[in-house]
């Protein structure tokens, strides 16, 4: 399924789920999903953000690059890929 699709088909505000680039500074994260062709989730992958993996989110200004904490460094991603990681909300006090 295209992103554009699956955006339009996805209500977010019923959900725990949500694209990377919609969190805030500060965000504690659990990679869920990617969307996107093959190409995009292997590039993913050898980045090192794998599902079940816990990200912090370290600088989001709403446009242009993103910096997200994963395995005690630091990944910059663009704004397009960070549409394609589907993200879930990470509580500390939750586990």
């Amino acid at each position: 399924m295209k992103r554009k699709q699956y955006f339009r088909n996805h209500n977010f505000h019923d959900s725990n789920i949500v694209p990377l680039a919609m969190t805030k500074n500060g965000d504690k994260l659990i990679v869920r999903d990617y969307t996107g062709c093959r190409q995009s989730q292997m590039r993913l992958i050898h980045m090192g953000i794998k599902t079940g993996d816990p990200i912090s989110v370290i600088s989001n200004t709403g446009h242009g690059q993103m910096m997200i904490s994963i395995n005690n460094s630091r990944v910059v991603l663009g704004r397009g890929i960070s549409w394609k990681i589907l993200v879930e909300k990470y509580d500390v006090y939750d586990r």
